[in-house]
């Protein structure tokens, strides 16, 4: 398994150079054609004054949304000229980001996004677009966060594990990841009311599972104690030096109330190294 088709999503803001330099390398790395998709999103307009002068207001604000999105496209394409990038495309297009990243990524296996910056989001990307990328698309995706940098992804990687289906997805969606690390280090939060002994035997058939797929393992259970374990998941990464967290996406959708689980919701909001989720 690997990954040949990977999409990201771009924008014009600054941290959209992140996601590409991410991307070119994943694409790269997995011999993989990189498609970028820059939407223009659908802005937000004031309730009050005239209808002609609303429609006009109306008018501007997609024309100049138009030429960001098209700005992006071109910050692209030179970036994969720079690069040497052998196969790749990218488009803009106007509309609401969500649903056009969701029509892209039925042919793609890996979606790039990046994670929602409350006090920057822009129409092009609205505060809810990881959330509901990963729970919208049935494909894996890729978080990279809104501050640092990030020269290698997947290196070393962190899997998340607790005997879910989500969990259980994300694992197998990861593989190319997983094969390729130096080291997975498996992890399981222990709970008062987890049963130790399906918790260890958990931890083993995962563990086998993944040794037979190529991956260097090392599992292991951790109590959660009084620490919300989203912040414990977090700390852990930073004592084993990991630069990939992998995890199911746990929530539902609604139309567009998409809402996810408690953890999830933690990692997104605080993550500190990227994080690829599936639901």
């Amino acid at each position: 398994m690997s990954y040949k088709s990977i999409l990201v999503h771009i924008d014009y803001t600054e941290r959209s150079y992140e996601r590409t330099d991410i991307a070119i390398d994943l694409a790269q790395r997995f011999t993989a054609h990189l498609s970028a998709i820059a939407p223009a999103g659908s802005p937000l307009l004031p309730y009050t004054g005239a209808a002609d002068g609303l429609g006009n207001y109306a008018a501007e604000v997609m024309h100049e949304l138009s030429r960001l999105s098209q700005q992006a496209v071109e910050r692209f394409h030179a970036k994969t000229k720079t690069a040497g990038l052998q196969t790749y495309d990218a488009r803009s297009c106007e509309g609401d980001a969500v649903y056009v990243i969701k029509k892209s990524a039925m042919y793609a296996d890996l979606i790039v996004v990046g994670q929602t910056d409350r006090q920057h989001t822009t129409p092009a990307k609205p505060n809810d677009l990881p959330e509901a990328v990963v729970l919208g698309t049935g494909r894996p995706v890729l978080v990279v966060p809104y501050a640092g940098k990030f020269a290698h992804v997947g290196r070393r990687v962190l899997l998340l594990w607790n005997e879910t289906r989500e969990a259980a997805r994300a694992a197998s969606d990861a593989m190319p990841f997983l094969q390729a690390a130096k080291q997975v280090d498996v992890l399981a939060f222990d709970s008062k009311r987890s049963e130790q002994g399906a918790i260890a035997s958990g931890l083993g058939d995962i563990g086998d599972y993944l040794a037979r797929h190529g991956a260097n393992v090392n599992v292991a259970r951790e109590p959660i104690g009084e620490v919300e374990i989203g912040a414990l998941a977090l700390s852990r990464a930073a004592d084993f030096g990991s630069d990939l967290i992998v995890m199911g996406g746990y929530g539902h959708s609604r139309l567009r109330e998409w809402v996810m689980g408690g953890v999830s919701r933690s990692i997104l909001e605080h993550m500190t190294v990227p994080v690829l989720m599936s639901h």
